[in-house]
């Protein structure tokens, strides 16, 4: 229903873009109903207008009793205004194409005084646009497409710009291409849908070609493509990276933050698998997201890229800039998350420093009410109950957490944390003296699964 959708639209508009939709209303090129412009200001006075759409009409028409089938013409009316709007804010901030528009305008009225004047400047200035993105490049097409037809008014046998055409046109085909191709194998491999994507191969053959291949669009989506099609080959991953950080400043942040995730999931699935050199690699371009602000969601940074970024920091010993990145990203989490996962992280970095009384300070200071942040508090508790001789406290606190653990559904998750308690308990029990048994408790844990945390129970049996 229109009026229930226009009120949706106005509550995502900041101030400024109020005031502006506003001034777009009054001017009578775009709307000439009288009513509409006191409508928008009545809705913008209300959070939720459904629930007051008798007031609303009483402030637009007070002389006129209310009928709900007029105020939802009048609502339907004003929400087609504002999407003419929307579509013009759009291709204002971010059409590369305005260019080519106007000059078919002058092409098809005749005036090619006009035309001949405007051409070259349009190329310029399209050319100083600082990005280079697929759409550059086919509006880079549109420009020589337009010279051509205009040029074709004249002589015939003049040299053509066929050759000008056809090399931002495939430019702009193979990074569109290519683009597709890396986001459609992305999901597929996260949701195990299969989808048919025609001429891939053909793309990436022509991609690695000059002049196409330099092309800031076709190397970069290039080298994402081949990067996911190998994913065990660490010299397409560098060259992946590689193109990120070189060719950062020539994309809008969307389409940076889809080429650095590509980029931080194969990282992840590296270090999953044991491969700890792509810790710092996915330390790097979690650095370059965080500088570009390419990591947020909804303007907040979201629970699980905080916790990665801090573990990562702390695995790779980079504890002050750990310390720094916990403490000043806390205000980038929305508000229900920050303070848990600050005290969260903040005692992850105590730990790391072997500062076991603050790390516990900061685990007792915040209610875990995710599953998995109390479990991983709950762990860490484990461990410094461990390392500092508290078997008592360490006793009582395996016998918490199994009760927490029998009261879930049994799956992975849990029954990796109920493998963690279980051979922290046998080596507790184990006999100082006692060979075989060690022997077989240490062939237990490098075998067992699930075990995330395998590496520090073999450190504790010694």
């Amino acid at each position: 229903m229109q009026y229930a959708l226009l009120p949706e639209l106005i509550r995502t508009l900041s101030l400024a873009e109020r005031q502006e939709a506003r001034r777009w209303l009054l001017s009578p090129a775009h709307n000439l109903r009288e009513d509409l412009p006191k409508l928008f200001d009545a809705l913008c006075q209300y959070e939720d207008p459904e629930q007051n759409r008798a007031q609303v009409w009483a402030e637009v028409f007070p002389d006129a009793p209310f009928s709900d089938q007029e105020y939802r013409l009048r609502c339907s009316y004003l929400l087609g205004v504002l999407e003419d709007w929307l579509v013009w804010q759009r291709r204002r901030d971010r059409s590369p194409d305005s260019g080519a528009i106007l000059l078919a305008s002058y092409r098809e009225r005749g005036l090619e005084r006009h035309f001949n004047r405007r051409l070259p400047r349009e190329r310029e200035l399209l050319e100083r646009l600082p990005l280079r993105t697929p759409e550059f490049y086919l509006a880079q097409y549109q420009l020589e497409r337009e010279f051509y037809l205009e040029d074709s008014k004249g002589e015939r046998l003049r040299p053509k710009n066929f050759q000008e055409q056809d090399d931002a046109l495939t430019c702009a085909l193979l990074s569109m291409k290519l683009r597709q191709a890396c986001l459609a194998l992305a999901h597929e491999r996260v949701f195990e849908t299969g989808y048919r994507m025609a001429f891939v191969d053909e793309a990436l053959q022509w991609a690695q070609k000059q002049p196409y291949a330099d092309a800031p669009a076709v190397a970069v989506y290039r080298d994402a493509y081949l990067s996911l099609i190998r994913p065990d080959d660490d010299a397409a991953f560098r060259q992946y990276r590689q193109s990120i950080f070189k060719y950062v400043h020539f994309f809008p942040p969307e389409d940076n933050r889809d080429l650095l995730l590509l980029a931080l999931n194969s990282c992840i699935r590296h270090i999953n698998q044991g491969r700890v050199l792509y810790l710092q690699e996915a330390l790097e371009l979690y650095r370059l997201g965080l500088e570009g602000n390419l990591l947020t969601e909804q303007g907040y940074l979201t629970p699980y890229t905080y916790n990665n970024i801090a573990g990562i920091a702390l695995r790779l010993a980079e504890f002050d800039w750990a310390e720094e990145f916990v403490h000043r990203y806390q205000f980038q989490l929305s508000p229900e998350h920050r303070e848990p996962l600050y005290a969260l992280n903040a005692a992850r970095l105590a730990y790391a420093r072997k500062q076991y009384r603050e790390a516990l300070r900061f685990l007792q200071s915040a209610d875990y009410r995710d599953f998995f942040h109390q479990m991983t508090a709950r762990i860490m508790q484990l461990k410094i109950y461990f390392e500092t001789g508290e078997n008592e406290l360490l006793g009582a606190h395996l016998k918490n957490t199994r009760a927490l653990l029998r009261r879930r559904r049994t799956s992975y998750h849990e029954q990796n944390y109920l493998n963690i308690i279980r051979l922290t308990e046998q080596i507790l029990r184990l006999r100082p003296n006692d060979a075989n048994g060690r022997a077989a408790l240490r062939h237990k844990m490098e075998t067992l699964e699930p075990l995330t945390e395998r590496g520090w129970l073999l450190e504790a049996l010694g």
